[in-house]
């Protein structure tokens, strides 16, 4: 989600996958697991689309426009979800998974 010299961009990419695989995993086992895993799985997450909602924000993302609205929106909708009482952790978790899917077609 950063502009990078292209030789650098699948490094970038593989570690953007990385966050998202974290996420991912964390949430899966916050699901059945004590209440300090689901709270640190929600902060990780939180923490995630908070950094996607800044480098999707301007033009220095390298992003093409309607990409980096659809990326904003999206950030929105999850820390919105993520600000609520008793987030869905199911809705995080397939937005984590969407999103790595998309990230792993990229490298």
């Amino acid at each position: 989600m950063t502009a990078a010299p292209a030789r650098a961009a699948p490094a970038i990419r593989a570690a953007e996958a990385a966050a998202f695989r974290h996420a991912l995993a964390l949430l899966e086992n916050a699901r059945a697991g004590s209440g300090r895993m689901r709270a640190e799985a929600i902060l990780a997450t939180g923490l995630l689309w908070d950094a996607v909602l800044l480098a999707s924000a301007g033009p220095a993302s390298g992003l093409p426009a309607p990409l980096r609205r659809e990326l904003t929106r999206l950030a929105r909708s999850v820390l919105r979800e993520i600000d609520r009482p008793v987030p869905d952790l199911d809705f995080l978790i397939t937005v984590n998974g969407q999103m790595l899917r998309g990230l792993a077609t990229l490298h």
